[in-house]
């Protein structure tokens, strides 16, 4: 297996996990029952399931993730980031846009 597929296979069992325990509160809820020491088992174990997930992400980043190393561009230097703009800039609808009184 190759790392991303490692590192996929082990981050949907994680995924599943969480699941499963996030579906075992959801039960609970369902069953009015928010309290009391099932319901500290049940949000512990959940808890602990996201933990694991998330520490996993967050510690393991697929190959292909990684940022290539470009080089350096001062600020001053980079283009501004394209944004997109109505073609009227917001000035005014278009004639098919404009909202017009139903007639009674």
């Amino acid at each position: 297996m190759t790392t991303q597929d490692e590192f996929r296979f082990r981050a949907h069992e994680l995924i599943v996990e969480l699941d499963a325990t996030t579906s075992e509160m959801m039960k609970l809820i369902a069953a009015h029952q928010m309290t009391g020491p099932e319901w500290e088992h049940a949000t512990r174990l959940q808890h602990e399931a996201y933990e694991r997930w998330l520490s996993y992400l967050n510690d393991r980043v697929p190959p292909e993730s990684k940022p290539d190393t470009a080089p350096h561009v001062p600020p001053d230097q980079q283009e501004p980031p394209q944004t997109w703009k109505h073609p009227d800039d917001g000035k005014s609808l278009s004639d098919r846009d404009e909202e017009r009184p139903l007639k009674p």
